[in-house]
């Protein structure tokens, strides 16, 4: 049986994902010996979901129940959230003091589980619970039973036979471009492809910013009541599918906000009817499976391959980020030409020795791109790869996929990813706007949803070049002439902006360079002031507020630590993030150290600041025409 993984980053930085498929339940009497493993099978996938959803949004779910976890992972980060072998829900726990870790658990063969409390191992074949952790990643209650075929306690499972089995490859030969196979719209499994009846509203966590807490993407809302909902409604994600109630409340008007979020913004539509469209230059996107026939750009596709993908329908980041980087209505360059691959860095057949990420899929995506690239057309070549997605120095394929960016670059092609601080030293960051404010306005932009500091902010930070991401309407993988409303967004959604810009910078000036982009967007870039948010306290306050932060952040430290010496966890923070060695690292050494990000995120609140800089294209693509060369 195949498994469907989905691609997604998201970001924050955004946004790549995995899935599974729950398996249907043996009409024989289970084994316990094949269940357990199986169950621990897809406790595995839905680890890799929510790992996922992190990267993307900086935390894990901040749910308590596997229903709210569905609804924030199904048809996104996962394609239906699986039960246990035995057809009960998953339970789900999230360390409300460190939103980085999480525990999963199963209830077992008997139904009845005992709590997240449980550690060690067993041998009775009487029901036992099953707990996961991810930090660190380990089995903290599980079988340990000889001859049975389980993973390794403490360690994620070998790939079995069926990993191989989720992925596949469907290329043209050789520099032959064309496209591979058309897949089908995405379906949320409903009577009409929709996902039904919305029975009740969610119901917002105080204090709290979920970007898929208000999503009705595929639902009937018809029956509820929202009048009094208006600020959850205007942080809601709805499409085309979505089927709201005859009484709105004043305020909230999904078709004029569907309207605006087409528009890119920031006057790139003033630089299409100049003729600035990105025409003759080739981009390319890595991303996930592509409604290849959607209306927004089925004109534009020149190229569909799959390379170790998991998709068999269309996924809906790609698409989004196709819509927005060469889209005819809402796309930054639309006349450029795309070409496209589907692919998902998991393992499978590559360098990965477990179900993580491996970027040597990336790599080949890339040089791919390239070999293609070499036999066509001087004035037709594929000038800037776009990939919502970023890569580490610890991750499988890291040397691989770098490698690959250099050859890019060596062939003048950009690849835009949320990682370009390791090949080319830039960052890319997003920009946030309300859904009735005009994106034409710089103005109408803000900081992040996720808060905290902007990269130049952070000790050693660097200048970031920021390009819109909230308040976007994007074409949708459930129909070819199906549109989406994501309210609030990631740099997945700022990446293939960032790319389709190229594609204009390209057209205007055919000789310019990644270097010379980026630099003249920063010169040429806007600054928006923004107002204090936490104006005049007293010092006393300021230094109450750094020694609270401290106090959590150290309180989530020696909780994670599950029982390794403090000291050595919060060396490796140490070293991890300042390149030193440290082997052991006191308490009050670590705040000192600590107080140094701490502190600037607290006084960030206290004064006004810059939002900067802002991409100006008109200005960007005036500064690089006058230039010689």
């Amino acid at each position: 049986m195949n498994r469907n993984t989905i691609l997604i980053a998201a970001a924050l930085g955004l946004l790549m994902i995995g899935s599974g498929l729950a398996r249907p339940l043996q009409e024989q009497a289970p084994d316990p010996k094949s269940e357990y493993p199986r169950t621990m099978e897809d406790m595995i996938e839905v680890t890799l979901a929510v790992k996922n959803y992190s990267i993307d949004f900086g935390y894990v779910p901040q749910v308590s129940t596997a229903q709210e976890l569905k609804k924030l992972l199904d048809g996104f980060y996962i394609k239906t959230l699986p039960q246990d072998a035995w057809g009960h829900d998953f339970f789900y726990k999230f360390n409300a003091r460190d939103s980085s870790q999480y525990w999963l658990a199963s209830a077992g063969s008997d139904g009845i589980f005992k709590g997240f409390d449980q550690q060690g191992t067993w041998t009775a074949l009487d029901g036992q619970d099953v707990i996961l952790t991810n930090s660190p990643p380990s089995w903290i209650y599980a079988p340990a039973i000889k001859d049975w075929p389980l993973p390794d306690i403490g360690a994620p499972p070998e790939p079995g036979p069926m990993v191989n089995e989720q992925f596949f490859t469907r290329q043209n030969q050789g520099a032959t471009i064309g496209i591979v196979r058309h897949p089908a719209p995405f379906n949320w499994g409903g009577e009409r492809g929709d996902r039904g009846v919305l029975e009740s509203f969610p119901v917002a966590k105080p204090g709290q910013t979920n970007p898929w807490e208000f999503d009705f993407r595929g639902y009937d809302l018809s029956k509820l009541d929202v009048t009094g909902r208006l600020a959850d409604l205007l942080k809601s994600n709805f499409d085309d599918h979505t089927v709201w109630p005859p009484r709105l409340p004043e305020g909230f008007d999904p078709a004029r906000f569907m309207e605006i979020g087409r528009n890119p913004g920031l006057g790139v539509r003033e630089l299409h009817k100049r003729g600035v469209t990105g025409k003759g230059v080739g981009v390319a996107i890595i991303d996930m499976g592509l409604l290849v026939d959607h209306v927004e750009y089925k004109d534009r596709v020149r190229m569909f391959e799959e390379i170790h993908s998991a998709d068999e329908t269309a996924q809906m980041h790609g698409v989004a980020c196709s819509s927005i980087a060469v889209g005819k209505t809402v796309g930054v360059a639309p006349e450029a030409d795309l070409y496209y691959i589907a692919s998902f860095p998991a393992s499978g057949d590559g360098s990965a020795p477990n179900q993580g990420r491996d970027f040597t899929w990336e790599a080949q995506c890339i040089d791919r791109i390239l070999e293609v690239n070499r036999a066509l057309p001087k004035d037709r070549k594929i000038r800037v790869i776009s990939m919502s997605i970023g890569w580490g120095p610890k991750e499988t394929g890291y040397a691989e996929v770098t490698a690959a960016v250099e050859r890019a670059k060596q062939a003048k092609v950009f690849v835009i990813c949320t990682s370009m601080e390791n090949s080319f030293g830039f960052t890319l960051f997003g920009l946030g706007r309300d859904p009735f404010k005009d994106p034409e306005r710089f103005d109408s932009f803000g900081e992040a949803w996720w808060g905290g500091l902007y990269p130049h902010e952070s000790p050693g930070g660097k200048e970031a070049l920021l390009f819109p991401m909230d308040s976007r309407t994007m074409a949708s993988p459930t129909g070819v002439d199906k549109y989406v409303f994501y309210r609030l967004g990631g740099l997945s959604w700022s990446v293939p902006w960032a790319a389709g810009l190229y594609a204009l910078a390209c057209q205007v000036k055919p000789g310019v360079t990644p270097e010379l982009f980026w630099k003249t967007a920063i010169e040429t870039g806007d600054v928006v002031p923004l107002p204090a948010k936490w104006p005049n306290p007293t010092a006393e306050e300021v230094d109450a507020r750094v020694r609270k932060t401290l106090d959590t952040r150290m309180a989530a430290i020696k909780d994670r630590s599950q029982g390794k010496d403090v000291e050595i966890v919060m060396a490796e923070i140490f070293n991890q993030r300042t390149g030193q060695k440290r082997e052991r690292m006191s308490e009050a050494e670590f705040r000192t150290w600590g107080e140094g990000y701490v502190r600037p995120e607290v006084l960030r609140e206290t004064k006004p600041c810059e939002l900067k800089k802002i991409v100006n294209p008109a200005r960007l693509l005036a500064s690089l025409g006058a230039a010689k060369g």
